[in-house]
């Protein structure tokens, strides 16, 4: 009779951690969404053409960028700090852009804007972006008909190893905007499955006495 009762004790155990479990991880699921949604700024940049040539100098206009803006937005805390920034900054920011096209021997200028902008939906590992108008400093090259390339400026997901530094897990992106890693949410996940092999293992003990 004991050991029936100790069994039953254990499975409602089980069932219970599993149920919370699936609660909290559906909770983080929202909470990251929220999150793109509420606290995201992205960084567009648009090719002049299709042309390799083009397509080559939208990248090095992008690095040019991105080393700019790497040293202050690494450090920005909120939202509205990564925003106050680049609006203020919006002149510096297409100099920048403007000096590489000049170095790559083309003609045509360079327009930076803020706004806001639509984006397709997209989802990157556990980063799930929904279509949507988004907060955006979006760079333009010349007639902007070519293939853009974005990401993420803020959190600074897209500040990759351009100045030879090591990057956190959150930070890592591929530059082709293909794969962005986040592990925020893995952890607390992780941590319930440990606590539910830990439960698992104690009800196989109990069967066995």
């Amino acid at each position: 009779m004991k050991r029936v009762k100790r069994v039953l004790f254990c499975l409602v155990v089980i069932l219970i951690a599993g149920f919370f479990a699936a609660v909290f991880s559906g909770y983080a699921v929202k909470s990251d969404e929220k999150y793109v949604h509420e606290g995201v700024i992205r960084l567009h940049v648009v090719a002049n053409s299709d042309a390799k040539e083009d397509q080559e100098l939208k990248l090095r206009v992008r690095d040019a960028v991105l080393k700019n803006l790497m040293p202050v937005l690494e450090k920005v805390n909120t939202h509205e700090e990564g925003k106050d920034y680049i609006i203020s900054h919006l002149k510096e920011i297409e100099e920048v852009a403007q000096k590489e096209v000049q170095k790559y021997n083309k003609e045509y200028r360079v327009k930076a804007y803020y706004g806001v902008f639509p984006f397709p939906p997209k989802k990157y590992g556990l980063l799930y972006m929904p279509a949507g108008n988004y907060e955006a400093l979006r760079i333009v090259l010349g007639r902007g008909e070519g293939q853009n390339w974005w990401c993420v400026l803020f959190p600074p997901l897209c500040f990759v190893d351009i100045a030879k530094k090591d990057l956190t897990k959150e930070e890592e992106i591929l530059l082709n905007g293909e794969k962005i890693k986040i592990t925020f949410r893995l952890k607390s996940e992780e941590m319930l499955k440990m606590a539910l092999n830990r439960l698992r293992e104690g009800a196989r003990i109990a069967f066995k006495r």
